[in-house]
C-alpha cells in the first residue's frame, strides 16, 4: 500500500502545532521525517526561542515601542480634549452649563483649566465627557495640564490676575451654588 507524500509545509505546521515542543517531539519528527530534518531544526529552534520569552515579560525594545505608542495615543486623546474644552463656543458654554445645571462661570473654569481635576467627582466628568462626546479619561488629561486663561473681550479697570487652580468645592461656593446643590453635585453618585 502506498502512502501519501506529505508536504514539507503541512509536517512543519504538525510540528509547530504540537502541544508538547519538547526535544522528545522533536526526534520523533526527525525519525518519522529525516527529509526534512534541517527544516525540522530552525523551526525546533524557532520555537525554543519564543518560549524562552514568557507570557507576560516584555524585551526592553518592546516596552519602549509600546510607551512610545502609548505616549502619542494620549497626546491624541489629551488634543480631542483639549478641542473639545478650549475651543468651546460661548453658546455651547451655555448650553453645557444648562445642561449641567451650573454657571457658566464653573464651565469657564474647566476651559481655563483653573480647578484640580482629581477634585472634581466622576459622575460629574462623566456628564460632561457625555455631553461633549468625548471620554472621562481625556477630560482628566486636559485638566491636568497647567491653567490657561481664556481670551476674553471685556475692558477691564485693572490687569487681569494670573489665576491657580482651585478644588471643584470651592470653585461651586465661588459660583454661589447654594449648599444642597453643591451637596449634591459633590457626591460620589447621583
Amino acid at each position: 500500500m502506498n502512502t501519501p507524500q506529505i508536504s514539507i509545509e503541512e509536517v512543519l505546521e504538525a510540528f509547530s502545532l504540537e502541544a508538547d515542543a519538547s526535544p522528545a517531539t522533536l526526534q520523533r519528527y526527525l525519525h518519522e521525517y529525516p527529509q526534512f530534518s534541517d527544516e525540522l531544526i530552525d523551526l525546533s529552534n524557532e520555537v525554543f526561542q519564543f518560549s524562552l520569552v514568557e507570557e507576560g515579560e516584555l524585551l526592553d525594545t518592546d516596552k519602549a515601542r509600546m510607551d512610545s505608542v502609548l505616549a502619542q495615543f494620549r497626546s491624541a486623546a489629551s488634543r480631542i480634549a483639549q478641542n473639545s474644552l478650549e475651543r468651546l463656543a460661548p453658546s455651547k458654554q451655555r448650553e453645557l452649563s444648562q445642561a449641567l445645571s451650573v454657571p457658566r462661570q464653573v464651565i469657564l473654569a474647566f476651559v481655563e483649566r483653573g480647578v484640580i481635576e482629581s477634585t472634581v467627582p466622576r459622575h460629574f466628568l462623566g456628564r460632561m465627557s457625555d455631553l461633549l462626546q468625548t471620554s472621562v479619561e481625556d477630560i482628566q488629561a486636559y485638566l491636568s495640564q497647567p491653567p490657561q486663561r481664556a481670551v476674553r473681550y471685556a475692558k477691564a479697570n485693572d490687569k487681569p490676575q494670573e489665576g491657580g487652580q482651585v478644588s471643584f468645592d470651592q470653585l461651586l461656593r465661588d459660583a454661589g451654588l447654594s449648599e444642597e446643590r453643591a451637596a449634591e453635585l459633590l457626591r460620589d453618585e447621583l
